[in-house]
């Protein structure tokens, strides 16, 4: 028994051996030789042709997604492109925004005819940097300030005064300085009154209670080429006392004023 069982083996072994050898033969035929070829051609196709067009499926289906993923990462690409030329040319627009109008801010300052020649200086420090209602300027004595020189915002808002004279800059005592007192005119009857400064902008006038005053009358100072100083806010009356108090303050936003001009009182 044991030796046809070897017998058996040796012989399926050979077997494999013949079929392996018959199947290189066949693929080697298939290669080199057209008609053998063309023999087996039709079997062997069809048994090939689910596998084909799966493989076909399966390329077309990684050459879509590859294209689709190229495409994507180009138009990624061309985005950040877009947006960074956006933000480049909206910071330029900004900028050119910001200096057109300063450069018109100023050409509207200096431009008013029949008045002597202005000198325009920007504000280096205001309050409450500086103390009390003080602006210091970057023009002095060799750019032509002089003290005592009206200090105006947007050319026909008084803020103050020169007080004090540098080489490259000066001081500006705002009309709102505690206790600075400027002659003013009152509203449409033009009454010639004292307003006395509070700080902080703001100012007061002391008027009898004779004297009728609305809220919302301009104050301005005297002369042809009068300055406005504010508007009437609120009016404050005591019926023990024979005086009124009218309060105000300057018609501005100091913090973003960026240039005064000044003219010889």
């Amino acid at each position: 028994m044991k030796m046809n069982y070897h017998r058996n083996k040796k012989r399926g072994g050979k077997r494999a051996v013949f079929a392996v050898a018959a199947a290189a033969l066949f693929l080697v035929l298939m290669i080199f030789n057209d008609s053998a070829a063309r023999l087996v051609s039709v079997p062997v196709m069809g048994a090939a042709r689910p596998f084909l067009k799966m493989s076909n499926s399966v390329g077309e289906w990684f050459g879509g997604n590859i294209a689709i993923m190229k495409e994507k990462k180009a138009l990624e690409e061309e985005n950040r492109g877009l947006k960074e030329e956006v933000s480049t040319t909206a910071a330029k627009l900004l900028s050119y925004g910001i200096i057109k109008k300063e450069n018109e801010e100023l050409k509207a300052i200096l431009s008013r005819a029949g008045e002597e020649k202005r000198i325009a200086a920007a504000i280096l420090s205001r309050p409450p940097r500086s103390p009390y209602d003080t602006l210091i300027l970057d023009a002095g004595s060799k750019d032509g300030v002089e003290k005592g020189m009206e200090a105006a915002a947007y050319g026909d808002i008084l803020v103050g005064y020169v007080s004090e004279v540098f080489p490259s800059t000066s001081k500006v005592r705002m009309i709102s300085f505690p206790g600075e007192e400027t002659t003013v005119a009152l509203g449409e009857s033009g009454v010639a009154v004292a307003a006395s400064g509070r700080g902080g902008g703001n100012l007061e006038i002391i008027l009898p209670r004779a004297v009728e005053v609305k809220i919302g009358e301009r104050v301005a100072t005297l002369g042809v080429n009068s300055l406005v100083i504010g508007i009437v806010e609120k009016i404050q009356v005591n019926p023990a006392d024979p005086f009124q108090k009218i309060l105000f303050r300057l018609p501005l936003n100091l913090q973003e004023l960026k240039y005064i001009t000044l003219t010889p009182k």
